[in-house]
C-alpha cells in the first residue's frame, strides 16, 4: 500500500530525543512527515530547531520532511507576526504558515493577515481550525486557499461549504481527541455529504497528543470518529498527499510517482481498523529503498 503520512509538533525537542522519535515515526510507516515548529512566537524566533529537523530529512529513514511555521499563541502582539515568516522562507526551512484560529489565540482577521503575510513570502497557508469554539477557521482557510484545515470539531455549516468549494482538505486529529476527551466531534457526515477530502495525522506532541502511531490513527478514525476503513486508508495516503500539496508526488501506487511503499503483516486491509494497538508494519519503503525491515515472525 502506499506510504502512509503523518503531522508532528517539534516543540523544542532536544536533538537527541528528535532523533528516537525519527526512528520511531519511520517504524510506524509514515513517508512525509510534516514537523511544526512555533509555539508562542516572539521576536526573538528561533529557527534552529527547523534547521535541525531538515537536516534529519536527509538521512534516508527519516523520510520527508516538511516543515509548518506556527502561529500558536500572542507573546508580543500581533506586529510580532505580520511579516514573522520572511526569515524562515529564506532559509529555506518552512513550506507551510499555520496558524491557530481561535479567539482567544489569534482571531479569524489575525489569523487571516498572519497567512497572506506567508503567501507573499511564498508559504502554503494551513489553519488550525475551530477546535474549541466555532471560531471562523474554516471560512479563513477558504477565504486564504489553505491547503488544509485540522481539527474542525465545531466549524459552522457556512465554513465547511466554502472550504469544499475551494478544495480544502480536512485534517482530523482523532488521537488528540481521545487523549484531551474532548466531547465534540467533527462532522464526518457533514465532510462525507460535502465531497470534502478527510486526511488523518497523528498530531503528535508533548502537551495534547503523546502518540507516534500512525495505524493506530487509523484506527482512533473509525472507531472514535466514525470513519469507514477505506475512508481512513484514504485519509493516510492520498487524502494525506493532497493535504500536503503533494498529490501529483505522493499518495497512490502508479506510474510517475514516488515508490514508497507500506508493507503490512495483515491478511485483510480491514484488520488495519481491527486489530487495535497493533503495529502492521513489516517493511518501508521510500522512493524504492528499504529503509526499514522487521525479521522474524508478525
Amino acid at each position: 500500500m502506499p506510504g502512509f503520512g503523518t503531522a508532528v509538533r517539534a516543540a523544542g525537542i532536544p536533538a537527541a530525543l528528535f532523533l528516537c522519535f525519527r526512528e520511531g515515526i519511520t517504524a510506524e510507516g509514515p513517508g512525509v512527515v510534516a514537523v511544526i515548529k512555533g509555539h508562542q512566537f516572539g521576536h526573538g524566533f528561533r529557527i534552529q530547531p527547523l534547521n535541525f529537523a531538515q537536516r534529519q530529512g536527509g538521512v534516508q529513514n527519516a523520510g520527508r520532511m516538511f516543515h509548518l511555521v506556527h502561529f500558536h499563541r500572542r507573546v508580543d502582539g500581533i506586529h510580532a507576526y505580520r511579516d514573522g515568516s520572511v526569515p524562515v522562507q529564506q532559509q529555506g526551512v518552512g513550506r507551510f504558515c499555520d496558524v491557530f484560529c481561535e479567539s482567544f489565540a489569534f482571531n479569524a482577521a489575525e489569523s487571516r493577515q498572519i497567512l497572506e503575510a506567508g503567501k507573499r513570502h511564498g508559504l502554503l497557508p494551513t489553519v488550525h481550525a475551530d477546535e474549541i469554539e466555532p471560531s471562523g477557521g474554516a471560512e479563513v482557510a477558504a477565504e486564504v486557499g489553505a491547503a488544509s484545515a485540522s481539527h474542525l470539531l465545531q466549524p459552522s455549516d457556512a465554513g465547511l461549504k466554502a472550504m469544499a468549494a475551494k478544495g480544502v482538505v480536512a485534517v482530523l486529529l482523532p488521537g488528540t481527541g481521545f487523549f484531551l476527551r474532548t466531547t465534540h466531534r467533527p462532522p464526518v457526515g457533514k465532510l462525507r455529504a460535502l465531497l470534502i477530502p478527510i486526511a488523518l495525522a497523528t498530531d503528535f506532541n508533548p502537551g495534547s497528543c503523546p502518540m507516534l502511531a500512525q495505524p493506530l490513527t487509523i484506527q482512533f478514525g473509525c472507531l472514535h470518529y466514525d470513519l469507514t476503513i477505506v475512508e481512513a486508508l484514504r485519509a493516510v495516503t492520498v487524502n494525506a498527499a493532497r493535504a500536503l500539496r503533494l498529490e501529483h508526488e505522493l499518495g497512490t501506487l502508479e506510474p510517475g510517482k514516488w515508490a514508497d511503499i507500506t508493507v503490512t503483516d495483515v491478511p485483510d486491509y480491514r484488520h488495519l481498523a481491527y486489530r487495535l494497538g497493533h503495529n502492521p508494519v513489516r517493511m518501508v519503503i521510500r522512493h524504492g529503498q528499504v529503509v526499514h525491515a522487521v525479521s522474524g515472525p508478525a
